[in-house]
């Protein structure tokens, strides 16, 4: 019994950190996206949904590319609750 809950805790700990990942910002979109004409260009690609940047204010937004919620917009927040600002 004890084999099955270490085990279960192992899995457990290896799901949980399999998501934590620092995602590499691209410069080449970054300056691609100031010469087109867009309103967002994406600084990072996250695992389960990329990180976008409002071009004209620099707030950043988290946009879903999962199976089930594929282009939900989240907007990304400071830990006391206003916009995070991009500073790139």
């Amino acid at each position: 019994m004890k084999r099955w809950i270490v085990a279960a805790l192992v899995l457990a700990l290896g799901l949980m950190l399999a998501g934590c990942s620092a995602g590499k910002v691209d410069s080449q979109k970054i300056e691609e996206a100031q010469i087109d004409n867009k309103m967002f260009f994406m600084v990072s690609d996250e695992d389960g949904g990329l990180v976008y940047v409002d071009k004209t204010t620099k707030v950043m937004y988290w946009c879903s590319d999962g199976s089930y919620n594929y282009g939900t917009l989240t907007l990304i927040v400071n830990p006391d609750g206003t916009p995070r600002i991009w500073e790139g």
